[in-house]
């Protein structure tokens, strides 16, 4: 799918890449947008997913780097008062589900650096001609407009970039992919044999 993004940032579906536009995003593998419809049709995907969660991100990390964990406050890693803690599980809870994360790094003057996780479904990344690298992702917002953000930190004391922390798969070179999506046919089958077994 292709759009041009002119002054105001409207997303233009209809228009192919302009000179002045931000350029081609190639969408996910699969619906990102009704992803999560799979948790509501098996109760037990839910459970294998919260389990997965609970027991690779929920319990806890170390650093490493001693240095690095002195130069961040991570009781406090961003505006909203959340501490790395909460963004370490919200960004798994995103990866399991989808097998995407983002982490959205900023810093803006004398302030200090922050961490947000941004939502897989409002992110898309915009490729080169040949669909093989990542040139800058953007941030699909309300009423069609888009802010393009960087897919690398700048050279510069002020930035916000992204990571993006993806689950490998040959579906797609620039997304990931959830580990557990070859079961989705089984898990339409199941929600389709039990609703009509309820009507019968």
């Amino acid at each position: 799918e292709e759009f041009s993004a002119i002054s105001n940032t409207e997303i233009k579906k209809e228009i192919p890449i302009a000179s002045n536009s931000f350029g081609m995003y190639e969408d996910y593998p699969f619906d990102i947008n009704n992803i999560d419809s799979y948790r509501k049709k098996s109760s037990d995907h839910e459970g294998c997913l919260n389990y997965k969660n609970r027991n690779i991100f929920q319990k806890g990390f170390v650093f490493l780097n001693r240095e690095a964990s002195r130069q961040i406050d991570i009781t406090d890693i961003n505006s909203n008062g959340e501490s790395l803690y909460d963004i370490i599980v919200q960004a798994g809870a995103y990866f399991l589900e989808t097998g995407n994360a983002y982490l959205e790094a900023v810093k803006v003057g004398n302030s200090k650096p922050m961490i947000y996780v941004a939502n897989p479904k409002k992110c898309r990344a915009v490729i080169n001609k040949s669909k093989t690298a990542i040139k800058n992702y953007l941030f699909l917002q309300e009423m069609g407009r888009a802010i393009p953000i960087s897919a690398t930190k700048a050279n510069s004391d002020d930035y916000r970039f992204l990571y993006h922390i993806k689950n490998v798969n040959t579906m797609s070179q620039i997304y990931g992919v959830p580990d557990w999506y070859s079961v989705t046919t089984a898990i339409d089958t199941l929600s389709s044999t039990l609703r009509f077994s309820e009507r019968s």
